[in-house]
């Protein structure tokens, strides 16, 4: 599902997109995620670059994403942070690559 450059705020729609495996949300005005990515169970791909998510507390619905393995975030205010990438790796259990590069155990 493409859905860059569309001046989106929020993604809570998408939460009844339940065979969803592949979601593209780049440039866009979120700043949060809801918690109906529990319901995603088959979202493997997902990027958010270049939204305005600016805290920690933004992306905790990622934490239940079962199928994640692929992320991309940068371009968005909490990604300037030292801690950014260790915090992401361990929320998303799964998650293979993040922000084009490899997470290794």
């Amino acid at each position: 599902c493409l859905l860059d450059h569309n001046h989106l705020t929020s993604l809570s729609p998408l939460s009844s997109c339940t065979s969803l495996l592949e979601l593209s949300a780049n440039h866009n005005s979120i700043t949060s995620l809801p918690d109906m990515f529990g319901n995603l169970t088959n979202l493997q791909i997902l990027r958010l670059e270049s939204n305005q998510i600016t805290s920690w507390r933004s992306i905790l619905p990622l934490k239940i994403s079962p199928s994640l393995t692929y992320l991309r975030l940068t371009g968005n205010a909490f990604c300037k942070n030292a801690k950014y990438r260790p915090f992401v790796v361990n929320l998303v259990p799964n998650l293979k690559a993040l922000d084009c590069y490899a997470v290794s155990d």
